[in-house]
């Protein structure tokens, strides 16, 4: 079975993140029905990806001026366990308020994604992505050549507001099987740009600041040992060195051994940060790899374990080998765009394999009083015992280092879950990351465990016992060496929901191949989207890596809610591959009907003068969204400028004429005053922020997207809070990331192994920091 089947879910959401989200839940077992508003329908069907995130759905149209259509729609409501909206605060018909919702169907989970959030200067606000990604720092935060903000050709806040929406949903619907009662969850799209950020939005010791500014100026790479290179044939190659251990090697495999060695490079990767040790370093391996066709080098760093990949198209990609044997490659006849390609279900729960159910639904797929006409009503809210956080009780194993495991536990220990930290008794890889270690491991427990040893192996198990999720992201066939499998785990908890994130997939090609984050944006296409008609970009947003820590949290999530029907724990698989994918859902659509993604000029500030960056007095930029015609006509009055026709500027590309007059008269305007004009005349528009404003800035204050807290070696640090909001059983944050080893004694105490604390930190067996004076 699904872990969702009997699942029943309404979405009434527009744009991409909610449709997303319920894609995610259908695609699990739920049934999801699409409720669009009659006549127009859901204004994100211009988008193509609209047929990827509405599919194995059912589709209905609701008029709200029809009292019989309003009665129709409770009568849903009445039936399902999860609503899912996405109105701007005070915008919602009144039947559909949250505080309305709540009263009147207490069982039900209503998950709201407010673009901007609830609260705040901007929380009404234009419901746009680009002026979500624009207030969060995401343009301002890419690096690029010119130092100047660019546009972003991924939906970054709506996709990561999609994987906490489903996280948290899911969060709340576990916790009313305790609690008997339903309750608001509140997800903004501006908190899934914050989600996709949580490694470089932390300010420890101005750690921020340095790991920003470096990076700034470097849309290859800012690490020289992890950095896209140009091979003699012209194509491009990502070297992802992500320990000193694969610099080790690549340093041999260019036949460059004197970089081990050399003084300048002793901290390689990460921690050569000297501008001209970095430079020196980077004109080193680009010599080298300028000698060779891409091709050669491939081959080379295959057989030297190096991990590199080409740039590739998003096209290839949907047809490499490894896509296919993830299952991760579907054809869906859809009804509006003829047969299609699209992207895969990107994770599997238990035995049964997922599947896309049916194409997106037209706007009059079924009457409404069609849906579910024969299912029996949820029963109202039934009284039952309380909670602080939606996860208290729930004990979560993180033996996963680097993003793409961490994350994951750490959303969980957000809502309330007792997260251990099991490290190698050297600590977690990333720990060389200070600032960005921070972002990834907030609110977990670490105890440093030696798995190798037997006594390491004997701890591992007595937790094991007690717990309900184990997440790890060893290589393929670690898991097996060291004895800790799904197979030999389930036989010591047959309830133990186990979670294995790998790199390229559980079988197939590259299943041996180490992967990190870069390689699968490079392979993907997304580096070559990004770089538009000039060279490749490397994202600053780690999209493979958080989409796929926020993925195996829904999937935990979702293991636990079918463990409570079967009594049985499953095993939830999930790969770099998956979640690169997911990461670009609409963008992996492909077919006679779907039109061609337009190729932008590269650094590129928006797809055409209507929906572009413009730069305002000052140094300071306000972005611009004319998605209609009264919005760019609105746009010319409030500027005096005679502009061209809609239809003609749409398609005119982004530095033409129109660009060069709005340009002239925005460059004259505080970008306050020119948000404030064009607020008064109804033009979508915001100001961007840089990473570093949010700190300071009111919009995320409001909302309470940043929290603060003391680090024992780092002092006073913030960085992103909770980044979802449940009105009855809300999340916490319970501490900050923890030193290694910080709580082994504790810990040994909890499962009555505390006496044994010296003489196991003796043998190297477990490690604990040093006691404070």
């Amino acid at each position: 079975m699904l872990p969702l089947e009997g699942l029943r879910v309404v979405d009434l959401s527009e744009e991409i993140a909610g449709p997303y989200a319920t894609m995610l839940l259908a695609e699990q077992g739920a049934d999801v029905v699409k409720v669009e508003l009659a006549p127009s329908g859901d204004p994100g069907r211009r988008l193509p990806g609209f047929h990827v995130w509405n599919r194995s759905k059912d589709g209905c149209l609701v008029d709200f001026e029809s009292s019989e259509d309003r009665q129709r729609l409770e009568r849903l409501l009445q039936c399902a366990d999860v609503l899912v909206t996405s109105y701007l605060p005070r915008a919602a018909p009144a039947s559909l308020d949250a505080d309305e919702i709540a009263t009147r169907h207490p069982h039900l989970v209503h998950l709201w994604l407010p673009p901007l959030g609830s609260r705040g200067p901007d929380a009404g606000r234009f419901a746009d992505d680009a002026l979500a990604a624009a207030a969060a720092g995401l343009l301002e935060g890419q690096p690029s050549a010119s130092l100047e903000p660019v546009y972003l050709t991924l939906p970054f806040a709506s996709y990561g507001a999609a994987f906490l929406g489903a996280i948290a949903a899911m969060a709340a619907l576990l916790a009313r099987r305790t609690t008997g009662r339903g309750q608001t969850v509140e997800v903004s799209w501006l908190a899934g740009a914050l989600a996709m950020t949580t490694g470089s939005l932390v300010n420890a010791l101005e750690g921020a600041v340095m790991r920003l500014t470096l990076a700034r100026g470097f849309p290859l790479g800012a690490v020289p040992a992890y950095r896209l290179y140009q091979c003699a044939d012209g194509e491009w190659i990502f070297l992802a060195c992500g320990n000193n251990v694969f610099f080790n090697k690549m340093a041999i495999a260019i036949e460059r051994p004197e970089l081990v060695g050399d003084e300048r490079f002793q901290n390689a990767p990460w921690g050569v940060v000297a501008p001209d040790y970095r430079a020196a370093l980077v004109a080193v391996i680009g010599e080298a790899i300028a000698s060779k066709p891409c091709g050669e080098w491939l081959s080379i760093f295959d057989a030297s374990d190096v991990p590199a990949a080409q740039v590739g198209s998003r096209r290839a990609f949907i047809d490499d080998p490894q896509v296919i044997a993830n299952g991760m490659r579907v054809e869906v006849d859809d009804p509006v765009l003829g047969p299609t390609v699209q992207m895969g279900v990107p994770i599997r729960v238990g035995t049964d394999e997922p599947v896309v159910k049916k194409a997106a639904p037209v706007p009059r797929e079924r009457a409404i009083e069609e849906i579910w006409s024969g299912v029996q009503l949820r029963p109202g809210a039934q009284a039952a015992r309380g909670l602080k956080s939606p996860l208290d009780g729930l004990r979560v194993l993180d033996l996963s280092f680097y993003i793409a495991g961490p994350l994951g536990p750490m959303m969980l220990a957000d809502l309330g879950a007792d997260v251990i930290k099991i490290e190698p008794v050297q600590g977690e890889p990333f720990r060389q990351m200070a600032v960005g270690f921070l972002g990834w491991n907030r609110g977990k427990r670490s105890i440093g465990l030696d798995l190798r040893s037997p006594e390491g192996k004997e701890i591992l198990l007595d937790l094991v016992r007690g717990a309900d999720v184990l997440v790890e992201n060893y290589r393929p066939g670690v898991t097996q060496r060291l004895g800790v499998d799904y197979e030999s785990l389930k036989a010591v908890n047959p309830r133990l929901v186990y979670v294995s994130v790998v790199g390229n997939g559980f079988t197939g090609p590259l299943a041996e191949r180490p992967a990190f984050d870069p390689l699968l944006q490079a392979r993907s296409g997304a580096m070559a989207a990004q770089g538009g008609d000039g060279d490749p970009v490397f994202f600053a947003v780690p999209l493979s890596d958080h989409a796929a820590g926020m993925l195996n949290a829904f999937g935990a999530l979702a293991a636990i809610w079918m463990r409570e029907k079967t009594g049985e724990g499953s095993h939830v698989r999930l790969s770099l591959t998956n979640s690169t994918m997911a990461a670009q859902s609409g963008q992996f659509l492909f077919g006679q009907g779907v039109p061609e993604p337009r190729t932008l000029p590269s650094e590129a500030k928006g797809p055409w003068p209507g929906y572009r960056a413009y730069r305002c007095a000052g140094d300071h930029w306000l972005f611009v969204a004319c998605r209609e015609a009264s919005h760019w006509e609105a746009l010319g009055s409030a500027l005096g400028l005679a502009l061209q026709d809609f239809a003609t500027a749409r398609f005119s590309g982004p530095e033409r004429s129109d660009a060069t007059t709005v340009s002239a008269v925005l460059a004259g305007l505080d970008s306050k005053n020119a948000e404030r004009l064009l607020d008064g005349v109804g033009v979508p528009c915001a100001r961007l922020r840089s990473p570093l404003d949010l700190f300071n800035d009111p919009q995320v204050a409001a909302n309470d997207l940043l929290a603060s807290g003391h680090h024992a070696e780092l002092g006073q640090i913030t960085q992103t809070g909770l980044l979802f909001r449940l009105s009855k059983t809300p999340g916490v944050i319970q501490r900050v990331a923890p030193l290694l080893g910080e709580h082994t004694a504790e810990i040994l105490e909890e499962i009555g192994r505390g006496a044994d604390l010296e003489r196991l930190a003796a043998a190297g067996v477990t490690v604990s920091p040093p006691l404070p004076h």
